[in-house]
């Protein structure tokens, strides 16, 4: 599904986007669709996840786009920095993202992560 959405099947965002209507345990699924698609479907689906600010989409997509290769992953990263209310959780998952980044030689990610408070451990 992840290779699907990589290589801009559009399909498999579509099949993504009514996924994510129906509650389950797998539901982080439709937000690593939307890291990973180079679609302006799918970058427009996740800047809808972005506005909503729910901490659990926010994560998964956090997530999908650390092993993301997609051209807007640093943007909407940015973006969800900048919300006013993030959790723990996700405050970790960002933390991890950019300084995997920084570790990577990329300048830019260095003062956006002295902006995330530090946190120790993923929370339960």
């Amino acid at each position: 599904t992840f290779k699907l959405a990589e290589m801009g099947d559009t399909n498999v965002i579509y099949w993504a986007q009514e996924f994510a209507k129906k509650k389950s345990k797998e539901e982080w699924m439709a937000c690593y669709v939307y890291a990973h698609s180079p679609l302006t479907a799918a970058d427009e689906l996740a800047r809808k996840v972005i506005a909503n600010g729910d901490s659990d989409e926010l994560t998964w997509l956090v997530q999908g786009y650390m092993d993301s290769k997609g051209t807007n992953c640093f943007d909407r990263l940015k973006q969800i920095v900048a919300l006013k209310s993030k959790n723990r959780k996700l405050i970790y998952w960002l933390r991890r993202a950019f300084g995997d980044m920084v570790s990577d030689g990329n300048k830019e990610a260095e003062p956006i992560l002295g902006q995330l408070p530090v946190v120790d451990s993923e929370p339960d």
